[in-house]
């Protein structure tokens, strides 16, 4: 063979091999096109950060009031709404009108003295009632049913005319032996017979008597359960007469004892009148409504004033009811345009959508109607292996992460994946706990652009991030 076909066999030799290599490139590629192509991460050892963000009206944790002592005229009103005041500061000067507080300890005394004659007209009638119920009851106790004695004593003669018969019997009887023998003579056996019959027919007749008599009672004792039930009614209806009296006399000591304290709360005005003419603060605040103004009567005990007290303030927000590390105690931090302020969450209580906290926090600057928007943080004591929320998958057996592994494949080196499942814990917004399941960390697959089965050969994007390139 010549040079010209050894060359020529070399140059078609070289032509098929470079074929071979598009061709085994082109058909990777094309592989590869195919495949699921994944983003994969790495879990982590870290703990967990939650976080949620609310809402919420800022107004004061307390709000007091301030009342006038008695009535009077204002002088001076000292302050306006949203004004801060100190504890002691004067705020309203009052002028009293002493007659007007005279006529009023006047008025008193008369209504006193009224009650007064009301209270012995009550005490007097509840004796009356208490008499009458006391008279009814010894007549319950003495009196019985007329005719019981007679009736009584017919059965005594009844019972002693029984006897003389059962003895006139037993004479009766001896006589008529008697005779028979020819002892005694006829006359003497009729004579025994006689006082027998005679006797039989006084029992006769008591008898009838008798029964007549228990008719005669049994119409007594109907009265006489008449008459007692009519006491016994007498009786009950004096007895509620008498509960009512002891419910009016108890109203009328109620109202003596409250005249009395009115008396006394005017002497008292009147005695401290220096001291009431001048309204204080009585403790630190702002102020958030004066509904009074000079020269207006005012009457005691008016609203004069109410203020938010102190410089605490509270505000009222909603979480979702998964919530679970929001705890009472917990601090928060409350941003709006012009301030940034630590709070405290002091009571969180469920409701029926969501859960609703209270927040204080201390303020000079801050006024009632502001809004904050409120952020809730908590870092875990502990540290877990935690994995993105997005990575961790479920069905029907459970919750699952699908770990990514290389293997020989016929083109070379390629990527798999492989169904783990595992046993989770908690979460925040962006990890979850990974309780049971993965022994050691591999790479897993966070984002895929199509599904994927178990087993199935991916293209992993982010690769060089977690395997040597060869």
């Amino acid at each position: 063979m010549n040079n010209n076909g050894k060359r020529n066999i070399k140059v078609i030799g070289t032509i098929f091999l470079v074929i071979l290599v598009i061709l085994l490139l082109l058909s990777e590629t094309i592989y590869s096109y195919n495949l699921p192509a994944v983003t994969g991460t790495m879990p982590v050892t870290g703990k967990l950060n939650k976080s949620e963000t609310a809402a919420g009206l800022a107004d004061w944790a307390e709000e007091e009031e301030i009342y006038s002592e008695i009535g009077g005229i204002i002088d001076e009103v000292l302050v306006k709404e949203g004004d801060k005041v100190k504890k002691g500061q004067e705020l309203f000067y009052l002028d009293y009108d002493e007659d007007d507080i005279n006529e009023k300890l006047k008025e008193i005394e008369i209504n006193k003295n009224k009650i007064a004659v009301d209270l012995e007209t009550i005490q007097l009638k509840m004796e009356q009632l208490r008499n009458n119920i006391s008279k009814l009851e010894e007549n319950i106790e003495k009196e019985e049913p007329e005719g019981t004695n007679e009736l009584k004593k017919i059965e005594n003669q009844i019972d002693k005319l029984k006897e003389q018969i059962k003895n006139a019997e037993e004479e009766c009887e001896k006589k008529n032996i008697l005779y028979e023998e020819g002892i005694i003579s006829k006359s003497e056996r009729d004579t025994a017979e006689n006082t027998l019959k005679n006797l039989q027919y006084d029992l006769q007749g008591l008898e009838t008597d008798y029964e007549n008599q228990k008719i005669t009672v049994r119409n007594k004792r109907d009265e006489y359960q008449e008459k007692m039930d009519g006491y016994r009614n007498n009786i009950e209806s004096f007895e509620n007469e008498l509960k009512i009296s002891e419910q009016d006399l108890k109203m009328k000591e109620l109202d003596l004892k409250n005249l009395a304290s009115q008396e006394g709360a005017y002497k008292q005005t009147l005695s401290d009148f220096s001291e009431n003419r001048i309204l204080k603060a009585p403790k630190d605040g702002t102020v958030i409504l004066v509904p009074v103004k000079t020269g207006q009567y005012v009457n005691a005990n008016q609203l004069m004033m109410s203020f938010g007290a102190g410089s605490e303030f509270k505000l009222e927000c909603g979480i979702s009811l998964d919530n679970n590390f929001v705890l009472a105690g917990d601090a928060c931090e409350l941003i709006n345009t012009s301030h940034a302020i630590d709070g405290v969450v002091s009571e969180i209580t469920p409701d029926e959508h969501a859960k609703k906290v209270t927040v204080t926090f201390q303020s000079e600057e801050v006024t009632k109607g502001e809004t904050f928007e409120i952020e809730f943080r908590k870092e875990s004591k502990a540290s877990y292996t935690l994995v993105p929320n997005g990575a961790v998958n479920e069905d029907n057996e459970g919750y699952f992460i699908c770990q990514i592994k290389k293997r020989k494949g016929v083109l070379g080196n390629e990527y798999y994946v492989k169904k783990v499942y595992v046993y989770i814990g908690d979460s925040d917004n962006e990890n979850t706990v990974i309780v049971k399941g993965m022994d050691f960390f591999e790479p897993i697959v966070l984002l895929s652009d199509k599904p994927f089965s178990d087993d199935e050969t991916i293209k992993v994007e982010n690769a060089g991030d977690f395997f040597a390139e060869e």
